[in-house]
């Protein structure tokens, strides 16, 4: 009885209600008792919200329309929570109605949300920008994320979910990560800007997999560009990925520049290719590309009671609280990227820095390296002079290894010639080569040898 007389009460307040498909929301003029018409909008996005079924299957698409204007978190939920929409049946879209970048909106926390894009706002928070846990099908397109570089934790951070998409988008401004993903499966970053981040601008992690990064920029950070794993609590992980860092990942044709650490690497991941990219004035900490090992825990906190059953179903990691154990790296191509720097800006130590035998694999089965089957394919390296230290072939890449370090002198073009780098448009910088790029293919994604439960992915690497 209460729900019938709720519904006659919003008709009779509602009676010109916009279709389903379309809300519009005007925080200057609008009125919550509108029927959210382009001619009546709503004043709040909490409004729009509540207006919009949750916990059910969406079947028609909802366009929330944001006219010009900065939006207070006052009209804004707390938690955009459990609404099921779809990105192919029933999206449900915060569009900047009078262009990209007009409607300013502040901070969002997202759970449990599907179906859910963010077509050409402007995010801006001292604190995290956009959190997103246990979501799938979220896209992020045309947008602006601002945060801050002091204070924001992390400017995008998603918690196991699947089938997320940041396309044509500035991510800038964070204390540690411009984005970090874990637990993600089905991550796809295109086009954009990854900016102003002390620690690395990105890494996906805690068993992200299937991870594709293509035509980004990467700028401005301090620990490095993009790290495919890290470290990570065992207690955030998904089924079946309970075992590297991260599984499945294709970096290509990006740009890396002016980064304090690596431009990119590797930290326990499972086949992983970089190609193409473009690395300039990157590694002054150290080195540009490393492959070194990630680290698993079962960090503090209520969520540690998973740790003991993800173990008792074959995850790699712990259940004690403390250092953790290490997390090989295995099948990780490097090919045909460009590293130069300019002759008064070397990377400080070396070129490359990789882990040999892990040190505490705990219950890894061996063998636990860092370089398994790691390859330096057709590369190009133009940073410090002619001497300047390779930095492997002590504790790893042994002899006979596929990355010996005779093996990466021959097949790779190690300071003998002086690269060019040009402006290429929106951050982007093309290489000149002389004599061009070996034309130096990586093998095939190789699944044969992956943990029990696990799923192998493509066949080829994505382009």
């Amino acid at each position: 009885m209460r729900l019938i007389v709720s519904l006659v009460l919003s008709l009779a307040l509602f009676p010109g209600t916009a279709s389903a498909r379309e809300l519009w929301v005007d925080p200057a003029r609008g009125s919550d008792r509108a029927p959210g018409t382009s001619a009546a909008p709503l004043r709040t996005v909490n409004e729009a919200w509540r207006r919009i079924p949750g916990r059910r299957e969406l079947t028609t698409g909802v366009t929330v329309q944001l006219r010009a204007g900065r939006y207070p978190l006052s009209a804004f939920p707390q938690y955009f929570e459990s609404r099921w929409g779809s990105l192919r049946r029933a999206q449900i879209r915060l569009r900047s109605a009078d262009g990209p970048g007009r409607a300013i909106l502040p901070r969002m926390n997202v759970f449990d949300v599907r179906g859910l894009v963010l077509d050409g706002v402007t995010l801006r928070s001292s604190g995290d920008v956009f959190h997103c846990e246990r979501c799938a099908g979220v896209a992020i397109v045309r947008s602006r994320l601002i945060g801050s570089r002091a204070s924001t934790h992390e400017n995008i951070k998603a918690n196991q979910s699947r089938d997320l998409r940041v396309r044509d988008s500035l991510i800038s401004g964070a204390e540690q990560n411009a984005l970090d993903f874990v637990a993600v499966r089905g991550a796809r970053l295109t086009g954009n800007t990854f900016e102003r981040a002390q620690d690395w601008c990105a890494y996906t992690k805690g068993g992200s997999s299937n991870v594709i990064l293509t035509d980004n920029v990467f700028r401005g950070c301090g620990t490095g560009g993009y790290l495919a794993g890290q470290g990570s609590g065992l207690q955030y992980m998904v089924w079946p990925f309970l075992h590297y860092e991260a599984a499945g990942v294709t970096v290509r044709r990006n740009t890396f520049r002016d980064i304090h650490g690596a431009a990119f690497g590797v930290n326990g991941a499972y086949n992983a290719l970089f190609a193409d990219n473009v690395a300039y004035r990157t590694g002054r900490n150290s080195h540009l590309f490393e492959a070194r090992e990630g680290n698993r825990t079962c960090d503090p906190g209520e969520d540690a009671v998973r740790c003991e059953p993800l173990l008792r179903a074959g995850a790699w990691g712990t259940a004690e609280q403390g250092d953790g154990i290490g997390i090989p790296n295995r099948h990780v191509y490097v090919a045909r990227n460009v590293f130069a720097n300019p002759a008064d800006r070397p990377s400080q130590w070396q070129h490359l820095e990789v882990a040999g035998r892990i040190e505490n694999p705990g219950n890894v089965p061996p063998p636990a390296r860092g370089d398994t089957d790691l390859r330096f394919l057709g590369n190009v390296i133009d940073n410090g002079p002619r001497n300047h230290p390779l930095g492997i072939g002590e504790d790893d890449c042994p002899p006979g290894s596929t990355c010996a370090p005779s093996r990466v002198r021959s097949g790779n073009r190690i300071n003998s010639v002086r690269v060019g780098v040009r402006e290429a448009g929106g951050g982007r910088l093309r290489a000149v080569v002389p004599g061009g790029v070996l034309a130096a293919a990586a093998p095939p994604p190789r699944w044969s040898d992956r943990p029990a439960g696990e799923p192998a992915r493509w066949a080829s690497w994505p382009r």
